[in-house]
């Protein structure tokens, strides 16, 4: 369920073998026989989470043994980029990039990319204007090769940032001739057979950035995966008064883990069963807040933490979900 950051204390070497030490052995080999009994669970901390059908506690994996992408499957990789967030989709036949982090990470991203072989990409979605999320946009836009469609929230004329970030994002983008288009909700792009990404949020155009986030739900074969940018919990209402599905087997937690985000009634009607969320650690907010870690447990979501397991790929054959991370 949970992921802790674990503290491995040395024991101190040197001194006699005595009490102590047959004591140690006694405590061994009593531990050994419980172990065999089944009496004892020693699972690792960090990497425990809800039971699958038919195998058990699930385990996490290393990146490191990751084969290369195949095209019938779809993998979210979220990338490490601190207190910021950016998420890289591969689906069969469109990729999508999800923001970009802060100002200074378009290195990382482009440098995570370049590992992936990917100089390309098909949709890039800029979930709001805050720098945290688009702050490198501009540079990672300028480094690829080619970019299709950038695709952002429509804001109230109120509202249209004036940010030095931001117009440098709409600067890179005539650069780089790619279109440009404010996000329709309800618009569904194909991402190939049985995969499609589709627009269920913000409900309507509100003048404060988180809230006015776009949400995306991504649907690959039988499972369905949320993201939700920085949305704050009055822009959840609203999906929940409209009767938006927001129901997924895996979502990216909104706003780092903040408490202004994900709710317990928000929470009840995702119903995940892996959740990952993107912040940096020892980070001045405080994220993520313990009421959002405690919603999650108490719902037995599995779920991984960038500022512990850096960067985290979610992978998906339409039917099963493989967690994979860096640490």
């Amino acid at each position: 369920m949970a992921q802790k950051k674990q503290t491995v204390q040395k024991e101190q070497k040197g001194g006699k073998v005595g009490a102590v030490g047959i004591t140690s052995v006694i405590s061994a080999i009593l531990f050994f026989i419980a172990y065999l009994m089944g009496w004892v669970d020693v699972s690792v901390e960090g990497v425990s989470g809800p039971e699958t059908e038919g195998s058990g506690q699930s385990t996490v994996q290393k990146i490191g043994e990751l084969d290369d992408y195949a095209e019938d499957e779809l993998r979210i990789h979220i990338i490490d980029v601190g207190q910021g967030d950016s998420i890289f989709i591969q689906a069969p036949s469109r990729n999508i990039l999800i923001d970009a982090g802060e100002e200074g990470y378009g290195p990382t991203v482009m440098g995570y990319l370049d590992r992936l072989g990917v100089d390309s990409v098909d949709v890039i979605i800029a979930t709001h204007p805050h720098s945290d999320h688009i702050g490198d946009m501009d540079y990672v836009i300028k480094n690829l090769r080619r970019v299709g469609v950038v695709y952002t929230g429509e804001m109230p004329e109120s509202a249209i940032p004036t940010t030095r970030c931001y117009e440098n994002f709409l600067n890179a983008i005539i650069q780089k001739d790619a279109d440009f288009k404010f996000a329709t909700i309800g618009t569904s792009l194909k991402l190939g057979e049985n995969s499609s990404l589709k627009f269920v949020g913000p409900v309507e155009p509100f003048e404060e950035y988180n809230n006015n986030s776009l949400v995306c739900r991504v649907t690959f074969g039988s499972q369905t995966f949320l993201f939700g940018g920085d949305s704050s919990k009055e822009a959840e209402e609203l999906l929940l008064k409209k009767g938006t599905d927001i129901s997924c087997d895996y979502m990216h937690v909104a706003h780092h883990g903040s408490s202004s985000s994900t709710t317990q009634e928000y929470l009840d009607a995702v119903d995940p069963k892996y959740a990952t969320i993107s912040c940096g650690e020892d980070n001045s907010y405080g994220h993520p807040n313990s009421s959002v870690v405690e919603r999650l447990e108490k719902k037995n979501v599995e779920y991984y933490r960038t500022d512990i397991s850096g960067n985290i790929v979610v992978v998906s054959d339409g039917e099963s979900i493989n967690i994979f991370t860096e640490k």
